[in-house]
């Protein structure tokens, strides 16, 4: 599984987010993704970093955001965790998030999927029956998006992860 985006897919969300939405211009930047990385330590819920943080920040004008990322092991079972602070792509943030507002769910033979919260935080949940993988994505702050895949395992676990990264801590502004 792999857990980092191509650069040139962040540089054209940037861009169409910058021209759909000038208001954007004014605000504070992004926190730095050295800033997000302390929140992917090296040993989660028993799981141990299978590599070293990635991350990046990205700008346009007066326009960023920044990312983070790690994988993890525990035994042949697989986690990755991305955390990416949207501060100045807001209505990038509202897009993704939006059906979270409402309570949604979806099952059929291959996935359950459907709207959670989780302390507050809102999110999207997704089990894969047939192989068992997990999938879990919260919003924070209304800034922050938080993705957790597990390859084998279900919710319940996902969500006892994203408790222990204690990412309500994250800055409000």
């Amino acid at each position: 599984m792999k857990n980092s985006k191509p650069i040139h897919t962040l540089v054209l969300i940037l861009a169409i987010t910058l021209l759909l939405n000038p208001i954007a211009l004014m605000a504070q930047e992004a926190i730095s993704y050295k800033e997000l990385q302390k929140y992917l330590s090296d040993n989660i819920s028993g799981f141990v970093a299978a590599s070293e943080p990635d991350g990046n920040q990205m700008s346009m004008g007066t326009m960023s955001m920044s990312n983070a990322s790690r994988s993890y092991k525990k035994g042949d079972v697989e986690l990755n965790i991305s955390i990416v602070d949207y501060k100045q792509a807001a209505m990038m943030y509202m897009s993704a998030t939006a059906v979270w507002n409402n309570s949604m769910s979806v099952e059929n033979d291959e996935e359950k999927a459907g709207t959670t919260e989780l302390d507050g935080m809102k999110g999207w949940e997704v089990y894969h029956k047939k192989d068992n993988r997990a999938e879990l994505m919260l919003g924070i702050h209304d800034r922050y998006f938080a993705t957790f895949e597990l390859s084998e395992g279900n919710i319940d676990q996902l969500k006892s992860i994203a408790k222990s990264l204690n990412l309500t801590s994250l800055p409000k502004e």
